[in-house]
């Protein structure tokens, strides 16, 4: 089957219309993974358009094609840039569909992924690589295993397809892993947390870490000479390991059938022509990572409140109001205390986007206006009024 033939939405991204090409930002702000090219100039310096000139850009293509859809063709985008760029886009009101590669890290958090998304994101593209915390350490990838789980869940709820590129054959990697690394992409996708994705097999090139110090990765270059950037792949040896051609066809035929929804109740083994170990993965890693993981909150409170949700409806019956927010064909009522429904409107009023350089409110400023104590305030923030409010519309971010 090729790309044209699916009915993949994340692949057709690829190969259907016209997508203006642009970037958030030149190299890559991470560039510490050893198997990418981070000894090139465009991959290490590092530097953020600013957003004001993103924007101009923007513009300037629409005005010159137009269309409004855009592909952001950074190494990785930064999750600070994404965030200013949505922000800029909705107090603009520019209506523009985009999507871009970024890295599976806690900064996107559920509620950037709905900014993103109300700006008009719908979806990303993103480097699992090897599905096991010991082989992402290795390669300094910065992220884990449960961690993408968790970001990937954000991006979901907030309606952003993903595609994740897969690694396999890393310097070290046993059999083992590889196999382990499948059953966590087999629970991903049947979750529908990635929506694509693709095997790669381990590369070394010229001027990653692991191309440029081989002994340090326990590898030993084979050849051929370098004789430049187009021709930068270099064969290698690994001791410690090897990776046989029947591993990643098994891996290969696995992924063509989950993301076509097929065999994803099937032990991962059966994929294989040879015999390989049982997973030591359980059946619930993901179940439970959703349960029970948590992104990092523990900057919450300098946190900015944006509203994303709208018109509010406020009635008055004696001491108690009705919020009413009507989206779509369901309507949502929060019945308060005037002098909190006064405030919940008072900050959608100061949170909503509506101009450039905006000034939104951070989540003390909204207490410090809270009618009552901070302890009322705190008290108030767990309750099911405040999480419809956030449901509805309010992030933090």
């Amino acid at each position: 089957m090729t790309i044209l033939d699916s009915t993949n939405p994340m692949h057709r991204l690829w190969s259907e219309g016209h997508w203006n090409k642009l970037t958030v930002a030149h190299g890559c702000y991470w560039k510490q993974c050893t198997f990418c090219d981070v000894g090139l100039n465009y991959i290490s310096r590092y530097e953020m358009t600013p957003t004001d000139r993103l924007i101009q850009q923007i513009e300037q293509l629409v005005a010159e094609t137009g269309r409004t859809r855009f592909h952001f063709v950074d190494e990785a985008a930064p999750p600070a840039a994404l965030k200013s760029l949505a922000l800029a886009l909705l107090e603009r009101k520019i209506k523009i569909t985009w999507w871009g590669n970024i890295r599976f890290e806690t900064a996107f958090s559920p509620d950037l992924c709905r900014l993103l998304s109300a700006s008009g994101c719908i979806a990303v593209t993103a480097g699992l690589e090897a599905a096991s915390d010991r082989l992402l350490g290795n390669m300094k990838k910065g992220i884990t295993v449960d961690q993408t789980a968790l970001v990937a869940a954000g991006f979901k709820d907030a309606g952003i397809l993903i595609h994740a590129y897969l690694m396999y054959g890393c310097p070290s990697e046993t059999i083992q892993e590889t196999v382990d690394s499948l059953e966590r992409v087999r629970q991903l996708v049947a979750a529908d947390l990635i929506q694509s994705a693709f095997w790669h097999r381990f590369t070394v090139t010229a001027h990653s870490p692991v191309g440029l110090h081989p002994d340090e990765h326990g590898l030993r270059i084979l050849g051929p000479e370098f004789h430049g950037f187009a021709e930068n792949d270099l064969l290698h040896s690994d001791g410690r390991s090897e990776t046989p051609d029947w591993l990643g066809e098994g891996l290969r035929r696995s992924l063509l059938n989950y993301l076509e929804r097929r065999g994803l109740d099937l032990d991962v083994r059966q994929w294989f022509d040879e015999a390989v170990p049982h997973s030591t993965v359980p059946s619930t890693w993901l179940k439970y990572q959703l349960k029970n993981g948590v992104i990092d909150d523990s900057s919450e409170t300098e946190r900015r409140c944006v509203w994303l949700g709208g018109a509010m409806t406020y009635e008055l019956r004696g001491n108690r109001s009705r919020l009413i927010h009507a989206k779509s064909e369901q309507e949502h009522v929060i019945i308060l205390p005037e002098s909190q429904a006064e405030w919940v409107q008072q900050l959608i009023v100061t949170s909503t986007p509506r101009s450039p350089s905006q000034a939104y409110p951070h989540i003390q400023q909204a207490c410090s206006q809270f009618p009552g104590t901070v302890s009322d305030f705190n008290t108030f923030l767990k309750t099911s009024s405040w999480k419809r409010i956030r449901s509805i519309g309010l992030v933090l971010v």
